[in-house]
């Protein structure tokens, strides 16, 4: 009856008066929330009299022939698509040059001429960069490893790099070295530079070339800041998509016509109509365009708010590449195929049983859009413990953002 609690932080279960020397309750705490960051399932079973058991499933790495396999597949099929890459480089003349050989081979480029120029772009930017491309010697204080350093802890992930540099001093060489990246010593050829962004890249997901051919769709971007618009144009261009974009809410209804196969990209915080008092509209007359709305902060009540309003889904910016096409391919398809809300609310009912009480009054109040906060101090435990539980609960669900949260939950209710 103590498995569930054991996990939580400062829990002991044969400690009540915190006897010195008997450590702090948080060692379990520790393996839980490494193995949530790491996706390794901590499982534990215990007997009476017995002993208890401490399980830590790791999945097992693809075979060598599985690789290849997967390889041969994605060369014949032709489905390779480009990535997002962050380029920061000093030199107008070869920026432009960069910008142009890379946009050509399918990817879409985020340049800047240094350091802090980056990190406003990207920290303030509508899409993730798969890929950080930067020359070593930039101006603003910030040679190349810094901005990428940087970079990776403002983004607060992993992000491959490659630095481009004509400086051969030991120094440089061996900070780079120690940047966990790839050198490219100017000046570089573009076939090595396109080796060079397919090798840093996983899975081959930067290949360079067409991305695949979608059924003809007019996507509708509704956003007021240029700088996302033209990001966003440049992702879903590449994707063989007729893009159309609008600066406000109210610019879409006086252009719109009807019968048109359209899906809505829009910004929740629009000047004058916002993104969700649109999507209610269009619902209260009867329109089940499909829609993704997409905000700048993860706020729980929002996203809470936007998936009962009708949207078809919600991501928070900077999204991924792959993330925003994965969004409206998922919003067109529950337009278009007809799928069963009812056979999938039962798959969620199961997975729902599976939660503790706790993780259950959670639950219930995270989907009343309730922030961490005041869902701490209703439930007489931490905001750290709040978050544990919501992140136990996410994983229980397959969810892996908040609105994947919302969406599953909402598919257990009547629509």
């Amino acid at each position: 009856d103590q498995l569930g609690p054991i996990f939580d932080e400062f829990y002991q279960v044969d400690n009540p008066v915190w006897t010195r020397g008997r450590g702090f309750g948080l060692g379990l705490t520790i393996v839980r929330e490494l193995g949530l960051l790491l996706g390794h399932a901590v499982a534990v079973r215990s007997h009476p009299g017995k002993g208890s058991v401490f399980a830590v499933s790791v999945p097992l790495a693809p075979s060598s022939e599985h690789e290849a396999r997967h390889a041969v597949t994605l060369a014949q099929s032709g489905s390779t698509t480009g990535c997002t890459i962050a380029l920061v480089e000093d030199d107008p003349g070869v920026r432009e040059t960069l910008e142009a050989l890379l946009t050509d081979a399918g990817h879409t480029v985020i340049s800047a001429r240094d350091g802090p120029a980056a990190l406003a772009l990207v920290s303030e930017g509508a899409i993730l960069p798969d890929l950080v491309l930067t020359d070593y010697n930039l101006p603003g204080g910030m040679n190349g490893v810094v901005v990428l350093a940087n970079l990776r802890a403002v983004l607060k992930r992993h992000v491959p790099g490659i630095v481009l540099t004509g400086d051969i001093s030991k120094d440089a060489l061996a900070e780079i070295e120690l940047a966990d990246c790839l050198m490219l010593s100017k000046p570089a050829t573009a076939a090595k530079l396109h080796a060079a962004i397919r090798n840093v890249t996983p899975d081959g997901s930067a290949d360079h070339g067409p991305g695949p051919a979608h059924h003809t769709r007019l996507i509708c971007i509704l956003e007021d800041n240029p700088g996302f618009r033209k990001a966003m144009l440049s992702v879903l261009g590449h994707e063989n998509w007729q893009v159309t974009t609008y600066p406000s809410a109210e610019a879409f209804l006086a252009a719109e016509t009807t019968g048109a196969d359209r899906c809505l990209i829009i910004d929740t915080n629009l000047p004058g109509i916002s993104g969700i008092a649109l999507i209610e509209m269009l619902r209260a007359r009867g329109d089940s365009l499909p829609a993704v709305l997409i905000t700048g902060t993860g706020d729980i009540a929002m996203a809470v708010q936007a998936m009962r309003s009708g949207a078809s889904d919600f991501i928070q910016r900077p999204v991924s590449r792959k993330d925003l096409i994965e969004s409206i391919e998922r919003a067109v398809a529950g337009a278009t195929s007809g799928r069963s809300r009812d056979a999938v609310g039962d798959a969620v009912v199961q997975k729902l049983a599976s939660l503790t009480v706790r993780q259950k009054d959670v639950l219930d109040r995270v989907m009343a859009g309730d922030p961490s906060k005041n869902i701490a101090a209703d439930l007489g435990i931490s905001q750290r413990t709040v978050e544990s539980h919501r992140a136990q609960i996410m994983q229980k669900l397959g969810a892996r953002t908040i609105p994947d949260l919302v969406r599953a939950v909402l598919l257990t209710t009547p629509a």
